[in-house]
């Protein structure tokens, strides 16, 4: 018995470092530009920004100053910078070689300077499972059976994937309804993860309708490791995980976002509930109590805005102008029926917004407006696979991410959006 126990450790073993290895591998080869292109579809999945193609129905409501969306085009002025599709494995633990994974809803922080190893810039969040990308037809890709899940990248700072791991939650305590203790970390549906950097912790929002409610959305501090394995091309091992005794419920809805106000407490930080009108609340981070901060101004609610909805989970401090910026979304039509362009909300444009820092320095009934800064106009991302001459947005698409560059800390440079 003692034998075979021994026998079967060791093949476990061998299987582990099988996998490390070939995980190590699919990573190097995703490296290359071919690895992961982008999808193509037709013309019902792109906005037609060049034609004005507002015979659409749900195209002909207001748009904020009356004008069409802009193509943003991202990339930093002098370069030749690209957006990039992030290559994923659908399964890392495995050495089985499954095709890479369409991930949606991505969010990016950078990494703290604790946690920067080698050429480790950022980390980002995307979730694996059943998105959109060949809607109305099913999935066609081949499927790990270990496939929903979220994941944690580690990126360089060009967007290459130097390492990733599986986020699971260690069951140390009773976790909403969900009473099934793991302390080894296990597997959980994290919907629309998202980073936020509080007083250099990373910490992670998302929902989870199973142990708690769709409507609820949850804060937890994340757990990371990152170990350079000294390879040529720099890779990481990286382990990532959230507690359940750490779990806090912050109230309310989805697409809340979250602000750190430069030199306030550790304890603290404040949830931006909803854009317009605007509704703030402080949460405890030692209990978990959600105090409202700015109450909403019902008068507003019939504002054309009053369906502007908040999309990037963080709100970085622009010490400049001393506000906050974050970005918000519209889709068209308002609501988020199943139709013949997706199975929830379809022609997405985006906003970027700023909201006064003073706003958070004592609670208000009102204020609400003059806390509302500055708002951009409406625009959306160029599918990357559109050539220059046809250039068009495609009609799903969620900015979950936000973060600056760090040179934005040097004293009158303007920042880097990184989206």
């Amino acid at each position: 018995d003692v034998s075979e126990a021994a026998d079967a450790a060791a093949a476990a073993e061998r299987g582990a470092l099988e996998s490390t290895a070939r995980r190590a591998e699919r990573l190097e080869e995703n490296g290359s530009v071919q690895a992961c292109s982008p999808r193509t579809y037709g013309a019902d999945r792109f906005y037609g920004l060049q034609t004005h193609a507002k015979s659409l129905p749900f195209l002909q409501t207001p748009y904020i100053r009356g004008e069409w969306p802009r193509l943003l085009k991202p990339g930093k002025e002098g370069t030749t910078e690209n957006p990039q599709k992030l290559c994923t494995l659908q399964d890392e633990l495995s050495a089985q070689d499954y095709p890479n994974a369409d991930g949606h809803n991505p969010s990016i922080a950078l990494l703290p300077a604790n946690l920067q190893r080698g050429k480790a810039v950022y980390v980002a969040t995307t979730v694996i499972g059943k998105g959109q990308c060949a809607w109305p037809r099913p999935q066609d890709a081949e499927f790990s059976p270990y496939h929903e899940r979220t994941v944690a990248l580690i990126l360089d700072e060009n967007f290459r994937v130097l390492g990733q791991d599986t986020i699971r939650i260690v069951i140390d305590a009773p976790w909403g309804r969900d009473v099934r203790f793991e302390e080894d970390g296990s597997l959980r549906k994290l919907d629309d993860a998202k980073l936020i950097v509080h007083h250099d912790q990373l910490w992670l929002t998302y929902r989870n309708a199973d142990a708690f409610n769709h409507k609820v959305q949850l804060l937890n501090p994340l757990s990371i490791e990152i170990n350079d394995v000294g390879t040529a091309s720099n890779l990481v091992d990286v382990k990532v995980r959230i507690h359940a005794s750490s779990t806090i419920k912050v109230c309310c809805g989805r697409n809340i976002g979250f602000m750190s106000p430069p030199g306030g407490s550790a304890a603290e930080i404040f949830a931006l509930i909803w854009i317009k009108p605007l509704e703030v609340k402080k949460i405890d981070l030692r209990n978990g109590t959600a105090t409202t901060w700015i109450r909403k101004d019902d008068d507003e609610t019939a504002d054309d805005l009053a369906n502007l909805h908040g999309t990037s989970g963080y709100l970085p401090y622009l010490p400049e102008t001393d506000e906050f910026l974050g970005i918000g979304h519209f889709h068209r039509p308002w609501n988020r029926k199943t139709s013949q362009y997706a199975l929830h909300g379809h022609h997405y444009t985006h906003v970027f917004f700023t909201i006064s820092a003073s706003l958070l320095e004592r609670p208000s009934a009102t204020g609400a407006r003059a806390g509302f800064t500055r708002m951009g106009n409406e625009f959306c991302l160029p599918s990357l696979s559109r050539t220059a001459e046809e250039e068009d947005c495609e009609i799903i698409q969620y900015v979950s991410g936000l973060t600056l560059r760090d040179e934005a800390q040097e004293a009158g440079v303007q920042p880097s959006v990184v989206l």
